[in-house]
């Protein structure tokens, strides 16, 4: 009788302890609720931070002054509402800059909503606060003005067949990138027809052994580049130009007879994730530098998955300020 009532008396404690943390825990959301901050909701502090914003977006992407009118239109006592009309040369991303402006302002609690006309290739972005347009963009094209380009090749170098997920993130990237593949010989290559269909622009890094040569910085003997696939593309670290003698008059009748060609890689930027987030970004920094000096440089980066999210986050910034990446140059003979 004893045991029972003391397993009744455990029971209803058991009861009361239960019902007691459900009514702490009550008590605590509510708090949290009515006191609590709003996470990361922003708001705009004024419509001057919103013109700084937008200055400084310009300045990403490389808009001077002279391209910016900007003209005021009184709507009440209160608001005055600021229209920026800019005009950018034909190939600027008008898309971009909008994408980049939704990324800046979205946190702030302002949409950005735009139309095109067509086929003037014309863009109004509104800047909408509280259900009012406070700002207005309108980006016109203009024929007269050049475009310049700060052009830049890059390629991505793997040691042995890429993994799917770190070939989709070369994919991803969406730039005339050629994948590197690093080959002892014509039959390593061969192998590779599937991959050659996953993704077409593949290039072969031929490992040499020759005396005196880093190994894969000299071009292989023409009896070995004559086992390899037609029109296949080779990346050299050798000057093609500084090729002489016997040598470079067979190199360049294997080449010439299967339609092959070289990337000149000779003065090429070597970057992998060994050297560490900072200076692999600062090196980076010294290959867009090159770009803007209208040099076209060329870099190889050793592929994992940090080189390539490094790549990535760079090349955001860069794609903003004017790179534009096109396919290293190739030498038929």
């Amino acid at each position: 009788m004893q045991g029972a009532l003391n397993r009744h008396s455990d029971g209803k404690f058991k009861k009361w302890l239960v019902a007691l943390l459900l009514l702490v825990s009550c008590v605590i959301s509510a708090l949290l609720l009515v006191f609590g901050d709003e996470g990361d909701t922003q708001r705009l502090g004024n419509f001057a931070q919103a013109d700084s914003l937008i200055s400084d977006t310009f300045r990403q992407f490389g808009i001077t002054r002279s391209q910016v009118r900007v003209t005021d239109t009184r709507v009440d006592s209160v608001l005055t509402r600021k229209t920026y009309t800019v005009d950018v040369p034909p190939g600027f991303s008008k898309t971009m800059l909008h994408a980049e402006l939704n990324r800046v302002f979205h946190p702030l609690s302002v949409r950005t909503p735009a139309r095109v006309s067509l086929p003037e290739k014309r863009m109004r972005i509104q800047l909408v606060y509280d259900n009012t347009v406070i700002r207005t963009l309108a980006l016109r094209t203009d024929e007269c003005m050049v475009l310049d380009r700060d052009i830049a090749s890059i390629l991505v170098a793997f040691d042995e067949e890429p993994t799917r997920s770190l070939l989709q993130s070369v994919i991803r990237f969406g730039e005339p990138i050629p994948v590197a593949l690093r080959v002892s010989g014509a039959e390593q290559a061969r192998e590779q027809k599937g991959l050659l269909q996953q993704y077409p622009y593949l290039c072969y890094w031929i490992n040499t052994n020759r005396e005196g040569a880093e190994e894969g910085s000299a071009l292989p003997p023409a009896t070995v580049l004559d086992d390899f696939p037609p029109k296949a593309d080779i990346l050299s670290f050798e000057r093609i130009a500084d090729l002489s003698g016997a040598r470079a008059s067979s190199i360049r009748t294997v080449a010439s007879e299967h339609d092959m060609a070289f990337i000149d890689a000779s003065d090429a930027l070597i970057l992998d994730s060994d050297l560490g987030e900072s200076i692999f970004k600062q090196e980076l920094e010294k290959f867009a530098a090159r770009a803007r000096r209208q040099e076209h440089p060329v870099a190889v980066v050793m592929a994992d998955e940090e080189a390539l999210e490094w790549l990535r986050q760079k090349l955001v910034t860069f794609k903003k300020q004017g790179l534009y990446l096109i396919h290293p140059p190739k030498i038929h003979f």
